[in-house]
């Protein structure tokens, strides 16, 4: 698996960040671009889904190829942007098993883009090392250059509607109770253990068996909520 997720890059599109009152920005830019990025991965045979809003971090999106899952998120620091292009999967043998497809398609998403002409200065860097700074992406020439052919951002009939992240609320909840669920089913196992060798195995042998199903689904809910794509830059 190749191990160059991010990348950082110059697109020559216009700004599409969108401004309320002065000095106020109401949603962050790069829609054009990670619209543009979802239809050259469907030209190479992903399905891609609809975009969603992550605050400052941009614009994300998931990707199928194969049946395999992926992820992409665009974060604008127009005119550069950084890339993050990844396998979301937590387990190793999920991350394993889709090896193969993240780097055949990786390869052709690489390829693709050093051929597009509307990305220039593409650099891929690794998980670790983090996209580049916006500033040391191409030349200052030509983030200028862009900046002053394009110094308009999209009409209003063209910018794009605020998106809110999926389970927003609800996710964090969630991710409380099932905690909570864990630490629960661990404490009332190791109680009813206890209950039953002091007492005798009659005397608790069925909350165990509750207390561990409690446990069970509780970390299956856990499991499954850190198996969703990472949200942003690693700090």
């Amino acid at each position: 698996m190749t191990d160059t997720p991010w990348a950082g890059f110059i697109a020559d599109f216009p700004d599409d960040i969108v401004w309320g009152s002065p000095g106020q920005m109401e949603i962050t830019g790069g829609r054009n671009v990670a619209v543009a990025l979802g239809e050259i991965l469907t030209e190479l045979g992903c399905q891609a889904s609809a975009l969603e809003y992550a605050g400052l971090k941009g614009w994300e999106f998931e990707v199928y190829y194969e049946g395999h899952r992926f992820w992409c998120q665009v974060t604008s620091f127009h005119p550069a942007f950084h890339l993050l292009f990844e396998d979301p999967a937590i387990a190793h043998a999920t991350r394993t098993k889709n090896a193969a497809a993240y780097a055949e398609i990786w390869q052709k998403f690489a390829g693709a883009l050093d051929q597009d002409s509307r990305f220039q200065y593409v650099e891929w860097r690794s998980m670790e090392d983090g996209p580049p700074e916006p500033e040391e992406i191409g030349d200052t020439r030509t983030r200028e250059e862009i900046v002053v052919a394009l110094p308009e951002p999209l009409e209003p009939s063209l910018r794009p509607e605020r998106r809110p992240a999926r389970g927003a609320v609800f996710r964090p909840v969630l991710f409380i109770a099932a905690i909570l669920g864990c630490l629960f089913g661990v404490a009332t196992t190791i109680g009813g253990v206890i209950h039953v060798v002091v007492w005798g195995a009659s005397a608790g042998g069925d909350g165990i068996a509750t207390s561990v199903c409690i446990f069970c689904l509780s970390a299956l809910v856990l499991w499954a909520l850190y198996r969703e794509p990472r949200r942003g830059p690693k700090a």
